[in-house]
């Protein structure tokens, strides 16, 4: 597949308002399945399967098991490079210049709009 597709192919994933919700929920610490579900409010369990399959098969978040409770699997963004995706977004649609391409900028403060504005 060429690179252009897998461009648009992630760029289609981040084009959902529930992903992006869930990615704003998780931004700060992961959260278990059912706790995202309640968060949600008004989605089943399985179109939320479904939503979270999306965010991972472009490696948007990871699953792993709950150090303290090994039953459970907690859902992460899978890397800083997607809290940098999310707050460049926020800082472009908000016209300023904060983090001006600089990877060690500190994205918390506007990653904290996408909670704000849920």
């Amino acid at each position: 597949m060429p690179l252009s597709s897998q461009v648009a192919d992630f760029f289609a994933t981040l084009g959902d308002h529930t992903r992006i919700k869930i990615l704003g929920m998780i931004y700060a610490y992961p959260l278990t399945v059912n706790e995202i579900s309640e968060r949600l409010g008004d989605m089943s369990l399985p179109a939320l399967s479904y939503q979270l399959r999306k965010l991972e098969e472009q490696h948007l978040i990871k699953f792993e098991k709950d150090p303290k409770d090994g039953r459970r699997k907690l859902v992460y963004l899978a890397d800083k490079h997607v809290t940098h995706i999310l707050n460049d977004a926020i800082v472009h649609l908000k016209g300023g210049k904060e983090c001006e391409g600089n990877l060690e900028c500190d994205d918390t403060d506007n990653l904290k709009l996408l909670m704000v504005t849920q």
